[in-house]
């Protein structure tokens, strides 16, 4: 772990007005659930590899196993929820899904790999083990349907009209696809929305403009069945919550803010309410980077920290 960036992590509660600082505290394991992080490599300075962490997690914690794609970028990583053999999705900016074994530390080869899209970042499973994925490219939420296989093809579940632009979504436990919408990325004083369409996804959204400044997410806790959304400051994130189902013109609650800046992406739930989220290394991509944990009900303290082999750009959590 670089104690550069321990020196630099604390947190606080925020109440109204009020801000205390609290000391991060130690504690000896938090979750039983495994950890899937994407991180860069060193030699290529993109993301090509997911690292594997085997619970019970701790301050000492490291790398148990890798996959890793040899072409391409990895964007993010899902774990069906309906699978326990700890199988894991990419997407991969090539325009595939592929599908690995649970990394071993020898590596694995992708057991199954889907096409078809132009450049797949967010993926996200529903309660039932349908993959949800957003092309960048084409500013469109696809889903693939469970089982996947090497002949699934991606279905068109939201588009939404041009200027508007998606910057990211989840789903929750209605299987609510819940998106962050900004109306005009060219005006920045244009509204952002966070909206949410009830399965099939054909009507009408719940929607609410009350929405943190310099927002990034959704981000869903199925333990709390909250809607987190982070919005990034000059040297800080803040983590905002939304309960769930989404109600019209809902606003959020402040819940922590972190010193420093997250990485956009990284923020994971396990079963049990505990967050993960990932801080930048100190020099891109070449030093490993810090996980951070912090355990519900959230009162303002990290659990633990531990280090990436190298920096982690998105995480999830599986059997």
């Amino acid at each position: 772990m670089k104690s550069v960036i321990a020196a630099l992590i604390a947190i606080f509660v925020v109440s109204g007005c009020n801000s205390n600082s609290v000391a991060m505290h130690t504690a000896t394991n938090v979750s039983n659930a495994r950890l899937y992080g994407v991180s860069g490599i060193c030699s290529a300075g993109f993301p090509q590899s997911v690292d594997v962490y085997e619970g019970p997690l701790s301050a000492g914690t490291s790398a148990a196993g890798t996959a890793g794609v040899t072409g391409g970028s990895i964007s993010d990583v899902a774990v069906d929820p309906t699978d326990q053999s700890g199988d894991v999705y990419v997407s991969v900016d090539t325009g595939e899904i592929a599908k690995f074994a649970r990394p071993n530390p020898n590596g694995t080869a992708p057991t199954v790999t889907v096409s078809g899209f132009a450049a797949p970042g967010e993926i996200n499973f529903d309660r039932n083990g349908n993959l949800f994925v957003l092309d960048g490219n084409t500013n469109t939420v696809y889903k693939l349907s469970h089982p996947i296989t090497d002949a699934s093809l991606p279905v068109k579940v939201l588009q939404p009209t041009s200027p508007a632009l998606l910057g990211g979504f989840a789903l929750d436990a209605n299987n609510d696809l819940i998106v962050l919408l900004d109306t005009n990325p060219a005006n920045p004083a244009s509204p952002k929305l966070l909206e949410a369409y009830a399965p099939p996804y054909t009507g009408s959204a719940i929607s609410t403009g009350n929405v943190p400044a310099q927002p990034w997410g959704p981000f869903f806790d199925a333990g709390a069945e909250l809607v987190f959304i982070l919005s990034i400051g000059s040297n800080s994130t803040a983590f905002w919550t939304y309960p769930t189902p989404i109600s019209s013109n809902e606003s959020p609650s402040s819940m922590v803010s972190v010193q420093g800046k997250v990485n956009l992406g990284s923020l994971t739930f396990d079963p049990a309410g505990n967050a993960f989220f990932a801080f930048p290394a100190p020099a891109y991509p070449c030093h490993g980077g810090t996980i951070a944990v912090v355990t519900p009900p959230f009162t303002g303290q990290i659990a633990f920290q531990f280090a990436s082999p190298f920096e982690t750009h998105a995480l999830a959590t599986g059997p």
